[in-house]
C-alpha cells in the first residue's frame, strides 16, 4: 500500500491543470455549432478570421452558393462581424474539405456569382 503524500497531491493536480491547459490550447470553438474541436477541424473565416469546424464551414459554402445562390459571408455567433464575403482564392485554401467534383463545382458557381 503506498501513502500518498500531500506533495504527491499537488504534483498530481498541477499535472491534472497542465493537461487541461494543453488540451485547451489544442482546440478552438466553431462560431456556428458552438462546440470545441480540435485545431486541426478548425477553419479561420477569411479577413475576419473567426474560427468554424470544417462541417459548420463546409455546409454553409455549400448551402448558399448551390442551394441559395449568394456568396457566403461570415456567420460568426458574436454578431460583430462584418459578414466579409468568401473569394474564390480564399476557397483554394481549403479544397482538401471537398470531393473534387464538389469543389470545382462550387468554385465555378462562386466565380459567376462574383461577377454578376
Amino acid at each position: 500500500l503506498k501513502l500518498i503524500t500531500r506533495r504527491d497531491q499537488i504534483l498530481g493536480r498541477y499535472q491534472f491543470v497542465t493537461d487541461f491547459n494543453e488540451l485547451c490550447a489544442n482546440q478552438s470553438l466553431c462560431g456556428t455549432c458552438t462546440q470545441y474541436h480540435d485545431n486541426y477541424d478548425i477553419i479561420s473565416w477569411p479577413e475576419c478570421s473567426h474560427s468554424f469546424c470544417v462541417q459548420c464551414f463546409s455546409d454553409r459554402v455549400k448551402t448558399q452558393i448551390l442551394n441559395k445562390d449568394m456568396i457566403p459571408t461570415c456567420s460568426h455567433f458574436d454578431g460583430n462581424c462584418q459578414r466579409t464575403e468568401l473569394k474564390v482564392n480564399d476557397l483554394e485554401k481549403c479544397q482538401n474539405i471537398f470531393s473534387r467534383h464538389l469543389y470545382i463545382q462550387i468554385i465555378n458557381h462562386l466565380d459567376v456569382l462574383h461577377y454578376r
